[in-house]
């Protein structure tokens, strides 16, 4: 049994990571805030030496004034970072999904063999109830419509929603070739049928623009306790997505001419 999608299991990994690299930094900021105090106004060096980063000419005073606004810069990172791990998540689980049964042309290939051969199967009653609603429909007529429906649905006769199915996977696939983020919410409840509320859809959409505001330099304070609850939202989200892909699409499914 397939418990996650790999995808799923990148984007677990590299989240722990990032939220490590947080908690690292809240411990890391205080601490480095008092020992900085104690010798504020002394000449340059007596400042430990940068790890990453050359800068010889920084002052204590320097780093005390970039560590007041270290909350809102780490906060912004961490949507950042979380939003784009999504974003990457979605568009791989996607063409996992794909590649899973053995890409796009045969995904296509097996929906036209499948309702072909349930068309040559067809019974003889659902034939007949099939004749009886090829017409323009009349309002007084809908007991009749539904009687006959739920023949064809018994009787296995595919219904026209259903026979565009192909087509459905071509146009994923086209999404999947290039992935935006605002196709998302579109790919989640209309590709993979994933139960989402107007509300999740539209807390999705806040937070994207959001994303934006701060890559572009228009959203300056975002506290470090808002970002992480916005990052729980989207893990949570990725969570029902990822268990909804592996229970109904990395099924092994066999073409219809085959069995």
């Amino acid at each position: 049994m397939i418990p996650h999608t790999q995808a799923y299991d990148r984007f677990r990994a590299e989240g722990i990571a990032l939220y490590d690299y947080a908690v690292l930094l809240s411990f890391a900021v205080p601490c480095l805030e008092k020992e900085i105090k104690k010798i504020s106004g002394a000449v340059k060096g007596k400042l430990p030496r940068s790890r990453y980063i050359k800068n010889d000419s920084i002052t204590a005073e320097e780093l005390l004034v970039r560590i007041s606004n270290a909350g809102d810069t780490l906060g912004k990172e961490i949507l950042l970072t979380t939003f784009s791990y999504f974003e990457a998540y979605v568009s791989e689980a996607l063409k996992e999904m794909i590649d899973f049964h053995g890409g796009e042309k045969r995904l296509q290939d097996m929906c036209r063999k499948h309702l072909l051969s349930q068309d040559k199967s067809l019974s003889s009653r659902a034939i007949e109830s099939r004749k009886k609603i090829q017409e323009y429909p009349k309002a007084n007529l809908m007991p009749k419509y539904k009687k006959h429906n739920r023949v064809l649905i018994v009787e296995a006769c595919p219904l026209p929603s259903q026979r565009a199915a192909a087509y459905g996977w071509k146009a994923l696939a086209e999404v999947a070739k290039n992935f935006k983020a605002h196709k998302i919410p579109d790919v989640i409840f209309d590709g993979f049928l994933v139960p989402i509320t107007d509300t999740e859809r539209s807390e999705f959409h806040t937070l994207r623009d959001k994303r934006n505001k701060i890559a572009h330099g228009k959203l300056h304070r975002y506290p470090v306790r808002i970002a992480i609850t916005h990052g729980k939202f989207l893990r949570d989200l990725a969570v029902r997505i990822d268990k909804h892909i592996v229970e109904n699409f990395l099924l092994i499914e066999v073409p219809a001419d085959q069995l």
